[in-house]
């Protein structure tokens, strides 16, 4: 909220404003970039806000959905690949995947996938990680007496697992989506390697950085920026902290 000529004078952040400069703002508002792919693609902050809430909300979708019912399948059901799963979910937390993203550009090409936004929803959909273990200790932890009842009264498989076992985890599940969803709505990196040609609100301000060049009297504007971007996820997790922490809390006590 300060101007330029207050900001670099007085450097001490802490301090407020004596001149509200509420311009910062408006001028961030009006921004707009040219990314270059496949010619010049300009895209103002609107669409930056519209392709971050598709690309967070399908990514988030699909990351779920599919350490869900895995973790789901490896909790209470006995089949040959069942530990197999489990240990490559471990693994891959283990082992540091370095130097992949040529190999992966390389195939979402050769799969017509790149710049896609459905590629890069598949990209998201693995099953591995520490979700994947938060979501297989909260289904074990159920007991299998509610899938016998239930096979009882002649519910099958997707009946099940659908209407009965995940509303039974249903609060870790909204925890989860809501962290999913904060962290692909801060992430930059894979909307501007594989998704260029619809740059996110956080790609935005990437963008302004560069544009900027890190000049210290753009700071004022940067953290504007900045701000503008965080303000939808600061009111997320105001809303449902208490769900995010209590849950996240629950399933580390049960792991």
């Amino acid at each position: 909220f300060k101007s330029v000529r207050e900001f670099v004078i007085n450097k001490n952040i802490m301090n407020l404003p004596k001149t509200w400069a509420f311009e910062n703002y408006t001028e961030v508002w009006k921004l707009g970039f040219y990314v270059q792919v496949r010619g010049h693609i300009y895209a103002n902050i609107y669409d930056m806000f519209l392709y971050s809430i598709i690309y967070a909300t399908g990514c988030t979708f699909f990351a779920v959905f599919s350490k869900l019912i895995t973790a789901y399948a490896c909790a209470k059901y006995n089949f040959p690949l069942k530990k197999v799963l489990y240990v490559v979910a471990v693994i891959t937390m283990i082992l540091p995947i370095v130097g992949a993203m040529p190999s992966t550009l390389k195939i979402m090409r050769s799969l017509n996938l790149y710049d896609t936004i459905i590629g890069v929803f598949l990209m998201n959909a693995g099953f591995h990680g520490m979700y994947f273990l938060l979501f297989y200790a909260a289904f074990a932890s159920i007991s299998d007496t509610y899938m016998e009842a239930a096979r009882m009264d002649g519910a099958g498989h997707f009946r099940i697992m659908f209407q009965i076992m995940i509303p039974l985890v249903w609060p870790t599940v909204i925890a989860v989506m809501l962290m999913l969803f904060i962290s692909y709505w801060n992430g930059y990196e894979q909307p501007m390697m594989y998704l260029p040609s619809k740059p996110t609100i956080s790609y935005g301000l990437y963008l302004l950085t560069l544009k900027t060049n890190n000049n210290f009297s753009e700071a004022p504007r940067q953290l504007a920026g900045a701000f503008i971007i965080c303000a939808p996820i600061l009111l997320v997790f105001i809303i449902f902290k208490n769900k995010i922490m209590n849950n996240m809390s629950l399933g580390g006590i049960k792991g």
